[in-house]
């Protein structure tokens, strides 16, 4: 089968693949010994594609992609896994990545404009821009204290980083600052 889209739980133990099989096509976890079971089967046609693990390896966020749209799904593994939205499924909502510390989750909301990165609080929370000049592929520093994402300003691919600081249940975004282009 055709394998895509993988991503280490964060003991180092496993990984979650996105993989087409004869059997069924989903999320299969995967240990280091190679035994693997599926997590979460493709639902009519929807490819739900593996992006990243809470910090305690139990949510594994995900984007299910069908046709044109992608939406932001949860899924909470263990005996039964279960999988619940965390987007609309109209929106254009993509690339989840958890912080560090698991309190928030950075995406990519694609626009008529282009393409921002956002980041909202996590179980729930309102989204907060991140880019404004366009964003995509966003990625937590280690200790969570820099959010980086890559803009593409006239064509130009730049990595770009932004300072993140938390005062109790408040995020604080620093100004966008250029890396390397």
């Amino acid at each position: 089968g055709a394998e895509s889209h993988s991503v280490w739980r964060p003991d180092g133990r496993a990984i979650a693949v996105y993989a087409k099989r004869a059997e069924a096509s989903g999320i299969y976890l995967k240990d280091l010994g190679g035994q693997e079971h599926l997590v979460l089967r493709d639902d009519k046609g929807a490819a739900p594609v593996p992006e990243s693990f809470s910090p305690d390896g139990a949510v594994l966020a995900y984007t299910r992609t069908q046709g044109a749209q992608h939406s932001i799904w949860l899924l909470t593994l263990g005996e039964k896994p279960v999988a619940r939205p965390l987007t609309s499924a109209t929106a254009l909502e993509y690339s989840p990545k958890f912080s560090p510390d698991g309190r928030w989750l950075a995406y990519v909301v694609g626009q008529q404009e282009g393409s921002e990165v956002y980041v909202r609080g996590y179980p729930s929370g309102e989204p907060i821009p991140v880019s404004s000049s366009g964003g995509v592929g966003p990625v937590w520093s280690r200790d969570g204290r820099t959010l980086f994402y890559e803009s593409a300003q006239s064509g130009v691919r730049t990595l770009m980083s932004v300072p993140v600081s938390v005062d109790g249940s408040t995020l604080k975004l620093g100004a966008p600052s250029r890396v390397v282009s």
